[in-house]
């Protein structure tokens, strides 16, 4: 496999990968040696048959959320996806705090992305109609979301991946909403062969609208830091400002957290665990048999831990490439014509 070496366009601080200078604090740790190293994609986390195997886990886990006494949400087309990587019917009891946190996450996510989708940005007039989400090849919410008019769902997650779900829910006849689109965006997580804005881009992807970005799979797929922080850099190009960012994250501190969000032009904030369980599934409340929510029963694990897998919300507080080569052509513009261009852009 191709070393992982990301090349992004540089503006306002954001990295070329394969540069030491003008990092954001969080690359810093990415030293020359990245040059002289290979990320071996056919380790135990990133190998296609793990990828496949946890996305169709993450669907497992989907199928659980729909029993009359305790539902989250419905995913009709979960249970063939799971199945399609055998997938095992296992015991609720055997709930670990990573299936908690990834039931929740679920849940975060679609009710997030929905509302911000739903959103008008009063500060630039626009909607949030490009929907970008990132990680699970699998993910069924193109399908299962009411989504508004004029929405483009941009599905982010590796090729084979996209050619298993792809498949199956074509047979079940999985479609988007009318008068919505999607467009399927093959990416390899620890490859530099492909850049993920160039693929946005080539699908019809305009980095001078607002758009939403919903991350989930980044953390149960084994995805390295260092392509973590490439996906960062690259949706930092992607994005335009005021653009939402929101999702899960691997394990890290609050304030690690919000150094990592802010080192790429994102300001957000950790979405505390417990506030958001008790917002879809209240710790305490007890169902008909007197326990708590099955799905909740790992995820006190987490809970007040330093360190722990993490949800959040973020806004974009740069502009993106697109953004700048236009002031940029603005700029050139006015200089051509020898006015003070200067405080009059918008």
């Amino acid at each position: 496999m191709a070393m992982l070496e990301c090349t992004f366009l540089h503006r306002q601080g954001v990295p070329r990968c394969s540069e030491l200078g003008g990092r954001p604090v969080a690359l810093h740790a990415l030293s020359n040696k990245i040059k002289n190293s290979r990320v071996l994609v056919k380790s135990s986390d990133n190998s296609d048959g793990t990828y496949l195997q946890k996305a169709g886990r993450l669907a497992w886990l989907r199928t659980l959320t729909t029993s009359p006494q305790d539902s989250l949400f419905s995913d009709a087309y979960a249970q063939d996806l799971a199945a399609s990587v055998h997938v095992a019917d296992e015991d609720q009891g055997s709930m670990t705090a990573s299936d908690s946190f990834d039931i929740l996450a679920s849940k975060f996510v679609d009710t997030s992305v929905y509302n911000i989708a739903n959103m008008v940005n009063v500060n630039r007039d626009q909607e949030y109609k490009q929907v970008v989400l990132v990680g699970d090849g699998m993910c069924t919410r193109f399908a299962r979301i009411p989504w508004p008019l004029g929405t483009v769902i941009y599905l982010v997650a590796p090729g084979h991946v996209h050619e298993r779900a792809e498949a199956i829910l074509r047979a079940q006849g999985a479609k988007v909403p009318p008068g919505c689109l999607l467009r399927r965006i093959d990416h390899d997580f620890e490859s530099s062969e492909t850049s993920l804005h160039d693929s946005l881009i080539s699908k019809g992807f305009r980095g001078d609208r607002l758009s939403v970005w919903g991350l989930q799979g980044i953390r149960s797929m084994g995805v390295s830091r260092r392509a973590l922080d490439c996906l960062f850099a690259e949706m930092a190009n992607a994005a335009a400002f005021e653009s939402l960012i929101l999702g899960e994250m691997p394990s890290m501190t609050v304030e690690d957290l919000e150094n990592f969000l802010a080192s790429f032009g994102f300001l957000g904030s950790d979405s505390p665990l417990e506030l958001v369980a008790k917002e879809y599934g209240p710790v305490h409340q007890s169902t008909a048999d007197g326990s708590a929510s099955w799905w909740l029963h790992g995820l006190s694990e987490y809970m007040g831990r330093e360190s722990s897998p993490r949800l959040f919300r973020a806004s974009q507080r740069r502009v993106s490439v697109e953004e700048m080569d236009t002031y940029n052509a603005h700029v050139a513009a006015a200089e051509e014509v020898d006015e003070d261009f200067f405080g009059n852009f918008s």
